[in-house]
């Protein structure tokens, strides 16, 4: 039965990596402070959701990984470079096409659709070849 006979390990580890890219990619010395501005948060405004916003993410990540870990599971996918392959496709599928869509519609910077979708680019491909791997 999928669900829950997937590899809690890798579904962690997952949900660690894409935190932690996540931690780098919009810290002040990346693309935080540029993307702050794009979505017009401040600074402080930002410091003050700070703690509820990064427990929600990894909680939402680790749903991902979870979903993601039975999605690999069903496609019978146990190699790095299948889990990174799949997850690439379903960025660009399912995150950067919508993500696309809605800049264009919103009149968004072209700068927001990079950044926001670059990361979850980067943690895709993470996500999908350490549970592959795993």
């Amino acid at each position: 039965m999928h669900g829950f006979d997937v590899n809690w390990l890798a579904v962690l580890a997952a949900a660690v990596a894409r935190f932690a890219i996540g931690g780098v990619w919009f810290a002040p010395f990346a693309f935080g402070p540029a993307w702050g501005r794009m979505v017009k948060i401040e600074p402080e405004e930002a410091r003050a959701r700070m703690g509820k916003a990064m427990a929600v993410d990894f909680i939402a990540g680790f749903v991902l990984a979870w979903v993601l870990a039975n999605l690999l599971l069903f496609l019978g996918v146990n190699r790095f470079v299948s889990g990174a392959r799949t997850g690439f496709f379903l960025w660009l599928g399912f995150i950067a096409m919508p993500f696309l869509s809605m800049t264009m519609y919103e009149g968004r910077p072209m700068a927001l659709f990079a950044t926001t979708a670059g990361f979850w680019l980067v943690s895709l491909l993470a996500m999908g070849g350490l549970i592959g791997a795993m």
